[in-house]
């Protein structure tokens, strides 16, 4: 599963949703379906829609995960948080999500085009059921950075 972070806000009417800046949006390679903050629909409208025309205008690719199983509960968790200057790396602490993830991608969303990139790593040991260590590949240059992340059982 291709996963993207909303990073401009719109509206879905294909599913009748409406995803805010931060929301979690998954194309499933496995079948035509696409996952929204954890709910699956499964809508050739919407699922075509990514990453096409004006998609990159409001999300951004993150990752990929295995697909999620077809016949059970999904459980995934995401969210995103702003960034320091000056840090080099970032621990979310307390997330208390109830189990251990499977998979996890994570993407630092720079301010403007024209900002410094940075990359990340995670921490060999670090993914647990409450939370995770990553490290920057610089330290963050300014204000207006957030990592993005999305973990799946």
């Amino acid at each position: 599963m291709d996963v993207y972070t909303v990073i401009k806000e719109f509206s879905a009417p294909q599913i009748s949703q409406h995803l805010y800046v931060g929301d979690s949006v998954g194309k499933l390679a496995s079948r035509v379906s696409t996952l929204i903050n954890g709910t699956e629909y499964d809508c050739s409208a919407l699922y075509n829609w990514i990453c096409i025309n004006d998609c990159p205008d409001f999300l951004t690719f993150v990752g990929t995960v295995p697909d999620p199983d077809p016949s059970g509960a999904i459980t995934e968790e995401h969210g995103m948080v702003a960034l320091t200057a000056g840090q080099d790396f970032f621990t979310l602490a307390g997330a208390a999500w109830g189990f251990v993830p499977t998979a996890m991608v994570a993407v630092v969303v720079k301010p403007g085009a024209l900002d410094d990139n940075l990359f990340l790593t995670l921490r060999d040991g670090t993914l647990t059921a409450d939370g995770f260590t990553v490290d920057l590949s610089s330290d963050v240059p300014g204000a207006g950075y957030k990592l993005s992340y999305f973990v799946i059982l």
